[in-house]
């Protein structure tokens, strides 16, 4: 979108299946087991890079994103426990800006804060010092 403005669409899914497992628990006679979850998520959203200058770029993104079957079931002494589910609907805000000084060749600087409202609500900050030589 011009040399200033850059506009990248983007989709991503995701399978995270942890494996089940058994552990016993200090003071308890009975054995805690956790079945296997298979969560799915898909996100979809775009993000904006402004280059503000040759130090200085400004990015922000939208994204929503799906999560679905991911209940993590579970029993204590063979008597199942409520089971949390991972399943939900958030949107996603990101912005941040990132600054490469010339006088220093290789080295960037990031700052950014990404929020999430919907099923999965919070916020989250981020700084970033990369030198590449």
């Amino acid at each position: 979108m011009g040399d200033a403005l850059a506009l990248t669409p983007y989709a991503r899914y995701t399978l995270t299946h942890p494996g089940s497992d058994t552990v016993s628990l200090q003071g308890l006679t009975s054995r805690l087991h956790l079945d296997p979850v298979s969560a799915h998520t898909l996100r979809a959203g775009v993000d904006a890079k402004w280059r503000l200058s040759n130090t200085a770029a400004l990015t922000c993104g939208l994204a929503e994103e799906r999560i679905w079957r991911g209940r993590a079931e579970s029993q204590l002494g063979g008597i199942d426990l409520k089971a949390p589910s991972l399943s939900g609907t958030s949107g996603i805000i990101d912005v941040g800006v990132t600054l490469t000084p010339e006088a220093v060749k290789g080295l960037s600087l990031s700052l950014g804060a990404s929020g999430r409202v919907g099923d999965v609500r919070g916020a989250t900050g981020t700084l970033r010092v990369a030198y590449a030589f």
